[in-house]
C-alpha cells in the first residue's frame, strides 16, 4: 500500500489530501483519497461568491468494469456552505402582457458518455440562508429539508432538494415592492441544474383618483390578480398578488 499526505492554502482558506493506493506487482488496486476543505471563498463570476466546507472521499479502481460509469473516479461526502451572497444586477424586460408567453426552449449540446471523467453523489448543507440582494429582490434562501443532492458527471452535473424563501422576502417590479409570501424553488433532476420556480408576493397599491374600475382591469392582467381593500379619501386601496411559476425553460 502506497500512501501520500500533503495541505495547502488555497482562496483564503486549506485544503489537505491524504491518499492511499494498493499495488500488487504491476497492477494498481483500489485508489482512495480523502479530502478536506475549511473556509475556502470562491467567487465563480461577478456578483456570486461563497465560502464553504468540504469533507470529500474520491475512490477509483481502475480494474472496474460492468454496470456505467463504475470505473470512472467517485467523488461522494459532504459539502457545508457557510455563506452564500448571490449581487449581480438583473434587468428584467418583460411586461405585463407578454408574461403569459412561451419561452424558447434550451438547445441541448450532444452528449459523449466517453468524455466523463468522473461521477459525483455529495449532499450540500447551508449553515446560514443563501442571500440575494441586487436591484430586482432581496431573499434569503434556506435548503428545504436540510440537503441538496450534487448527482451524474463532469458533463451532466445534476441537483435534487429545493430551496425555501425565509420570512421578510421583497422584490421589486415595475416600480412596486412586492413582499414574498411563499417561494420555493425545486430541483429534481440528477443530470442537469434545472429549477422550478413557484414564488407568490403581494403588494398594496393606493390609486388616488376616481379611476377605481380601470385599476382592477389593471391589477388582473398578466399573471397578477387584484382585491379591492376598500375605499379612501380620493381613491382606492388594493392588494395585488402576483404569481410566478414554472421550470427556466417555461
Amino acid at each position: 500500500e502506497l500512501t501520500a499526505n500533503g495541505g495547502a492554502k488555497f482562496a483564503g482558506g486549506t485544503v489537505s489530501l491524504a491518499s492511499s493506493v494498493l499495488v500488487r506487482g504491476f497492477e494498481v488496486g483500489t485508489l482512495d483519497s480523502q479530502v478536506v476543505v475549511r473556509g475556502v471563498r470562491v467567487a465563480p463570476s461577478d456578483g456570486i461568491s461563497a465560502t464553504f466546507d468540504a469533507d470529500l472521499e474520491v475512490a477509483y479502481d481502475a480494474k472496474a468494469q460492468g454496470r456505467e460509469g463504475s470505473s470512472l473516479p467517485r467523488v461522494t461526502g459532504d459539502v457545508t456552505i457557510a455563506s452564500f451572497g448571490y449581487t449581480r444586477p438583473i434587468s428584467p424586460t418583460t411586461d405585463l402582457g407578454a408574461l403569459g408567453t412561451r419561452a424558447k426552449r434550451t438547445e441541448v449540446d450532444s452528449y459523449d458518455p466517453a468524455l466523463d471523467l468522473v461521477t459525483f453523489d455529495v449532499h450540500v448543507r447551508a449553515k446560514s440562508p443563501l442571500v440575494i440582494k441586487n436591484n430586482l429582490a432581496e431573499v434569503q434562501l434556506a435548503i428545504d429539508s436540510g440537503t441538496l443532492e450534487v448527482t451524474g458527471t463532469n458533463q451532466r452535473i445534476g441537483l435534487r432538494g429545493s430551496l425555501k424563501a425565509l420570512a421578510g422576502g421583497r422584490f421589486h417590479f415595475q416600480s412596486n415592492e412586492f413582499e414574498v409570501r411563499q417561494g420555493l424553488i425545486r430541483f429534481d433532476d440528477p443530470t442537469r441544474v434545472a429549477p422550478n420556480v413557484d414564488v407568490t408576493a403581494i403588494t398594496e397599491y393606493r390609486r388616488y383618483t376616481d379611476t377605481s374600475a380601470g385599476a382592477a382591469a389593471g391589477a388582473g392582467a398578466g399573471g397578477t390578480t387584484g382585491a379591492s381593500l376598500g375605499s379612501t379619501r380620493g381613491g382606492s386601496v388594493w392588494r395585488i398578488t402576483l404569481h410566478a411559476f414554472g421550470d427556466a425553460e417555461n
